[in-house]
């Protein structure tokens, strides 16, 4: 019984949390992230391009940054691209927001 509890206890830990599947997934993850340190977290169920439009409202420092990332990041997962071009495109994705530093506003 106790082992059954475990091994219930151990797989529900590991479904809890799912971790995106895809690279474009875990880099707007880690750009939330970002700008939710910043104090802007994204809610649940806003997309990119709102996102982006609340940022530029409460940090006027971060609006072309974030508007020209998110914005990628829309197109990239939204719109048409050839899968030869969205490879390099999320190549470039993924560095820009390993680039991107956002500041705490003090």
């Amino acid at each position: 019984l106790i082992a059954w509890f475990v091994w219930i206890g151990w797989h529900i830990g590991r479904t809890a949390a799912p971790r995106p599947h895809d690279r474009l997934a875990r880099s707007y993850a880690r750009l939330c992230a970002k700008f939710a340190r910043a104090g802007i977290a994204r809610d649940a169920a806003e997309g990119p391009l709102d996102y982006a439009q609340r940022i530029a409202a409460r940090r006027p420092d971060l609006a072309l940054r974030s508007q020209a990332l998110l914005a990628r990041y829309a197109q990239l997962r939204f719109g048409r691209t050839t899968s030869k071009s969205a490879t390099m495109a999320i190549a470039a994705f993924e560095r820009s927001v390993r680039l991107c530093r956002v500041a705490r506003r003090v």
